[in-house]
């Protein structure tokens, strides 16, 4: 697994993203928005331990953790002050093991991308980018929102994105990204229980 490091010294922080290729909103396919929609349930928690309990956990020990996609890349970034930052890859380490993906979770995500959706069919320069990416990118991944529909997302079931989950989020698709105050061989130690 590739790692791209640097060692910053100045502030007792250390920070690590987890940078999966080929995992962004280019591999929706015909589940537009499935991408951004599988990093909105990665900030949900896990299967054991609910949103609303997670981020507390988090919260309190001033940890920041989540997950973005991008047009090609689902990414996992994790920080936090150098003592906390064990605690914060265990607790990266359960979103990426068991990710919330529980009935609830799901049509709660689904409940805010179709409101969030709303908003923008009277966002003008949203509407406007769109039917431009369209037009500049017909029959190619660009073409589709990142977002996806309403219905795309209505359309949109648990198990496809479970599905996309397992079939994008590989070992053989992570880059490590990591720096702060701590050492490569710490960091190579702390996460290779996680790889």
């Amino acid at each position: 697994v590739p790692i791209v490091f640097d060692i910053v010294t100045s502030l007792p922080i250390a920070s690590l993203q987890l940078v999966i290729k080929n995992a962004g909103s280019m591999e929706d396919g015909a589940s537009e928005g499935i991408a951004k929609f599988l990093s909105s349930i990665l900030g949900e928690g896990t299967k054991e331990i609910n949103s609303s309990a997670f981020a507390e956990e988090l919260e309190f020990r001033a940890i920041s953790l989540g997950a973005h996609a991008g047009v090609e890349t689902l990414v996992f970034e994790v920080s936090s002050l150098k003592e906390q930052f064990p605690y914060a890859l265990e607790m990266l380490k359960k979103v990426v093991k068991s990710p919330n993906f529980s009935k609830e979770s799901f049509d709660k995500v689904k409940l805010m991308t179709l409101g969030m959706l709303s908003n923008k069919e009277s966002d003008f320069d949203y509407i406007a980018n769109l039917n431009l990416q369209k037009i500049l990118f017909e029959g190619t991944p660009f073409a589709h929102a990142y977002y996806g529909d309403v219905k795309s997302i209505k359309n949109l079931k648990l198990k496809d994105v479970e599905v996309f989950y397992k079939e994008h989020v590989s070992l053989e698709n992570v880059i490590i990204v990591a720096g702060g105050d701590i050492e490569l061989s710490e960091i190579k130690k702390l996460v290779s229980s996680m790889l």
